[in-house]
């Protein structure tokens, strides 16, 4: 699904803690209560976009925690889920967190950073 940009265009994150922060200032649209890992968010500029943590991580609940909850303002930096890395590795589940543009507001994505990024100090997208 997230390979072939059915959801919309977007990054791979391999978090290297086991805490997912809020990649821009904006509010939560959305929160999966039961399976507890993807977030929506709407930005200051009207972008939407979906966090969803893991692959095949449906059945892991426990795992998860969530900071935030529906209609919160949200800023850069502000953790908005958690999740235990050793359940993750103990059960063979892969950690990686993709981050979809789902409706770009009439913008148009100008590049990805890739590599090594830090919260609050690296941008993840630029978008026009």
């Amino acid at each position: 699904m997230f390979s072939k940009k059915m959801m919309g265009e977007g990054i791979a994150i391999y978090p290297s803690e086991g805490t997912i922060v809020s990649p821009c200032n904006g509010r939560i649209t959305l929160l999966n209560d039961n399976t507890k890992h993807a977030i929506g968010i709407v930005n200051e500029d009207g972008l939407e976009m979906l966090i969803h943590i893991g692959l095949d991580t449906m059945e892991s609940t426990d795992a998860f925690k969530h900071h935030v909850k529906i209609q919160d303002q949200i800023t850069v930096g502000q953790p908005l889920v958690s999740y235990d890395k050793a359940y993750f590795k103990d059960h063979n589940l892969n950690d990686i967190t993709m981050l979809v543009v789902v409706d770009l507001n009439g913008y148009k994505i100008e590049g990805y950073h890739t590599g090594l990024v830090t919260a609050q100090e690296d941008v993840l997208i630029d978008y026009k």
